[in-house]
């Protein structure tokens, strides 16, 4: 065998599927033959993706000084990872993410043996995103001055991001969006010239009770963030940033001036801070950002001209702005205000709701579920001939930065379930989606919330580690209540392709309701192939009238 791979330079065996034990049992013999003399000297490339693989990294990767790119990403990897891999001098792609490595990133890293690593076709040189990786980034990370893109989403560390990315003067993007980092953004941040992609969610101690916050909706407003507050990072020097995303980042500042000259912007996210003051009227540039979110804020006064006039994909929702428009919800800033405030009057009410998220109106054991086929895009109101309508704020993102739909179909052929029509689709967000039922007779009702996870499945490009957590909120008066946290669809269901009903009693005062589904920055970030793979999903609505008890 070790005679048969001395002169073996690529290994591709991407997706084929082959037996576990006999990939990684030829993995591991090509590993352990190069440290003997007539071992796999010329071997420069393993492409093992997609393959089921389980166990560990070997720690004799090391020995393969020749390898230049590997690929190992979206398997059932797990262990640690090797510090040896800091011995592989020629490397320069290593892609580990979508497995189930756990433990800290190895210091030998960022050792000056890896700092030539800058960049690969697909992803990055620390691509370690969707593993279960934890403790504190090693400083260490600082020697890659070459590194282009950063990548943690969707790990457990702890820690802040350490003040040595100064040196990392060719990144153009980091990403660290349910990382479980806390801490403030070194200041050093603003020396990164080159970086165009700044997606920082959640930092936690920013944001430390914002999983516990209450959504407190006088002139919607979300507020009590309790976490310690931040300024607006330093950023005045990065003119070439194309997406700024710093959403639930517990931000208590003004919008700074630097957003003016900011010209390369396509997506600016503040999205669920506590910015406060007015939106500048000078501000105008903006006018040609594809998108803006500026939802949950303590924004106030009165909306420049400019928004008005010029701006498209534009969400101020829950804000202090000091008017409302004429034509509330259905004007063209359709996320201005929060919809249920410019309902027109009831002339009567209803005492039962029932909606097919995103799918076509069906009857079901005599009860009809409305159809809700909108597209939904982010930063818009859809209102529905009846009695309800929805929102969506958020947009999904891949490298392309091109968004996708808002509605997912089940492809599975086989779904038991007396109410199957009901999971056939379902309405996806990549933030926050809330469903308003409005006209609806006060007394006590159940709220019926239908899911079933028909994206994150087994039998996908995600081989089954896609993790979809979120929240879900309940507003019937002012103030709105925390009603599920952490929300896993496949934990609740049992598995994939299975139904859950989550039952909650309410009881109605002033006619209204809201349902909130909250991504929090947990679980997922982004499938493989897929952009749709994390945010809230849901697959029916039903409020019925009835007793109020605890379930």
């Amino acid at each position: 065998m070790r005679t048969t791979l001395y002169k073996l330079r690529l290994l591709n065996m991407g997706m084929i599927l082959y037996a576990t034990s006999i990939i990684l049992f030829s993995m591991i013999t090509i590993l352990e033959a190069k440290s003997h003399e007539n071992g796999a000297t010329k071997l420069v490339y393993i492409n093992l993706y997609g393959n089921q693989l389980t166990g560990s990294i070997p720690e004799e990767t090391g020995n393969i000084t020749t390898l230049e790119r590997s690929k190992l990403q979206n398997n059932h990897l797990s262990g640690r990872i090797p510090s040896t891999l800091g011995h592989l001098v020629n490397l320069t792609s290593v892609d580990l993410s979508w497995n189930y490595l756990s433990g800290e990133i190895p210091r030998e890293l960022g050792f000056t043996k890896l700092k030539e690593l800058y960049h690969f076709s697909l992803s990055c040189i620390m691509n370690l995103e969707a593993n279960h990786l934890s403790g504190r980034l090693p400083s260490t990370l600082g020697y890659l001055v070459n590194l282009e893109i950063f990548v943690i989403n969707d790990n457990n560390f702890e820690g802040q991001i350490p003040s040595s990315i100064k040196n990392w003067l060719n990144v153009t993007s980091i990403r660290v969006q349910g990382s479980g980092l806390s801490g403030l953004l070194p200041s050093e941040i603003g020396l990164l010239t080159k970086l165009t992609k700044l997606l920082v969610c959640t930092l936690i101690s920013w944001f430390s009770s914002f999983f516990d916050f209450t959504l407190v909706l006088s002139r919607r407003i979300i507020s009590d963030l309790n976490g310690a507050s931040s300024p607006f990072p330093p950023l005045a020097n990065l003119y070439n940033m194309e997406y700024l995303i710093l959403r639930s980042c517990n931000i208590m500042d003004v919008l700074p001036s630097y957003l003016d000259v900011m010209g390369n912007l396509t997506i600016l996210d503040l999205s669920f801070n506590k910015i406060s003051g007015q939106i500048p009227s000078y501000f105008y540039s903006l006018a040609r950002v594809e998108n803006i979110f500026l939802t949950g804020n303590l924004l106030n006064g009165s909306v420049p001209e400019w928004m008005l006039e010029t701006g498209n994909n534009i969400d101020l929702s829950y804000n202090k702005f000091e008017a409302l428009l004429s034509n509330g919800c259905q004007s063209r800033l359709t996320n201005l205000v929060s919809c249920l405030a410019d309902h027109k009057p009831c002339s009567n009410y209803s005492y039962s709701l029932h909606i097919n998220c995103g799918g076509k109106e069906v009857t079901i054991s005599g009860t009809t579920f409305e159809g809700d086929v909108d597209p939904g895009e982010p930063s818009v109101f859809v209102s529905s001939k009846t009695n309800w309508g929805f929102s969506n704020t958020g947009l999904f993102l891949y490298d392309t930065g091109v968004s996708v739909d808002y509605i997912e179909l089940n492809h599975s052929l086989n779904f038991p379930t007396p109410y199957s029509e009901l999971y056939e689709s379902a309405r996806v967000s990549p933030i926050s989606l809330t469903y308003y039922a409005y006209c609806l007779g006060n007394g006590n009702y159940r709220i019926s919330l239908h899911f079933s996870e028909i994206v994150l499945t087994n039998d996908t490009k995600l081989g089954g580690h896609g993790r979809r957590v979120f929240n879900i909120y309940i507003q019937v008066t002012l103030q709105g209540k925390l009603v599920v946290k952490d929300f896993n669809i496949v934990d609740a269901a049992g598995g994939i392709l299975k139904p859950v009903i989550k039952r909650i009693p309410v009881a109605v005062t002033s006619n209204t309701v809201e349902i909130r589904f909250y991504w929090a920055g947990k679980g997922t970030f982004l499938t493989i192939e897929n952009n749709t793979g994390y945010g809230p999903l849901i697959s029916a609505i039903s409020i019925e009238l009835g007793r109020l008890v605890a379930i």
